[in-house]
């Protein structure tokens, strides 16, 4: 009975360092691909317009030469 315990405690242990390590990944990751770290102040400027209408982008002027 003692090593049917013992072994249920080893089997706790090891889950929660699973569990531990698999959080510590995420966290990681997470601030790893966070918004924040892909800032690229030469490209930014490009992406935060990326998604908006030709209208608010370029000049009307320039719109019509096109």
């Amino acid at each position: 009975m003692i090593t049917y315990e013992r072994q249920q405690l080893e089997d706790k242990i090891l889950a929660k360092r699973q569990q531990i390590d698999f959080e510590r990944t995420n966290l990681e990751e997470t601030i790893a691909f966070s918004a924040e770290n892909r800032e690229n102040p030469e490209v930014m400027e490009e992406t935060k317009n990326f998604d908006d209408p030709a209208q608010n982008v370029a000049d009307s002027a320039e719109m019509r030469s096109l």
